[in-house]
């Protein structure tokens, strides 16, 4: 939780979900297994 402090008022952040809830096919199962390959290094 992040909190910013603006004169009187408080600004705070609450983080609902970290990080991959589920795969990245479970949202996507028909893209092809090569395009997930190809883009990996940006999907983790």
């Amino acid at each position: 939780m992040n909190e910013i402090k603006l004169g009187d008022v408080a600004i705070i952040r609450v983080e609902e979900m970290h990080g991959p809830i589920m795969p990245a096919e479970a949202f996507f199962p028909t893209m092809p297994a090569e395009a997930w390959q190809r883009h990996e290094s940006g999907t983790t």
